[in-house]
């Protein structure tokens, strides 16, 4: 009999990453960074917090070409995220590489 946490191990290392795009900073405000990368202008913008509490609330929402891309979310990893398409999603892992660079990879069976 196999354990559960054992097939959680297997699952994950079939995921892999792939490199979706590679972000160089521009410019810092209060609420807000701009980013550049291959595909376009990236701006994370921070959410502000309600009075409400919220079991998972994003810490920014980000805009690629000033369309809406993702929330972001704290993770093990770094950052994650995800593209919602109407036939999947699709999962991003936002990864600091440096003050002024940052990589995002997306997962990938």
């Amino acid at each position: 009999m196999e354990k559960s946490g054992v097939g959680k191990s297997k699952r994950k290392e079939e995921k892999k990453l792939v490199l979706f795009d590679r972000l160089k900073r521009q410019k810092v405000e209060d609420n807000f960074t701009i980013w550049q990368g291959s595909k376009g202008t990236y701006l994370f913008r921070a959410v502000e917090a309600s009075g409400e509490p919220q079991k998972r609330r994003p810490l920014r929402e980000v805009y690629l070409n000033r369309q809406y891309l993702t929330g972001l979310f704290k993770a093990e990893i770094g950052y994650s995220g995800d593209i919602k398409e109407p036939d999947r999603k699709r999962y991003l892992i936002f990864k600091p590489l440096s003050k002024f660079d940052m990589d995002i990879y997306e997962r990938v069976n």
